[in-house]
């Protein structure tokens, strides 16, 4: 819907100016699109699978500590990109996840 919109450039601009870090990895994955942050210290870099309106943490737990704070940047930045199209259908996807208890 939104993120089959985006070019590779999109994503580096996602990471650089919304998470001040940059990418290591990116590649397309069955139902959206996998990153890897690089990180300048040694340890595990966050790795996460964004979608139109989730983003996932996998892999490690540095990931999923960070998950929402993640997908609250990416939502910002499809915002931002696509305006108040994106915006409606991120509510209605919002909206429904609530109707069906999957929020709270």
């Amino acid at each position: 819907m939104f993120i089959e919109k985006l070019c590779k450039e999109d994503f580096k601009n996602f990471s650089t100016t919304k998470l001040n870090l940059d990418l290591a990895d990116i590649k397309n994955v069955d139902g959206g699109v996998y990153i890897r942050i690089l990180l300048d210290n040694f340890g595990p870099s966050p790795e996460f699978v964004l979608q139109d309106f989730v983003c996932k943490g996998i892999n490690n737990p540095i990931s999923q500590k960070n998950e929402l704070n993640v997908q609250k940047y990416w939502r910002e930045f499809l915002g931002e990109k696509f305006g108040a199209e994106y915006k409606t259908a991120c509510n209605d996807f919002l909206r429904k996840q609530y109707e069906d208890n999957l929020l709270k």
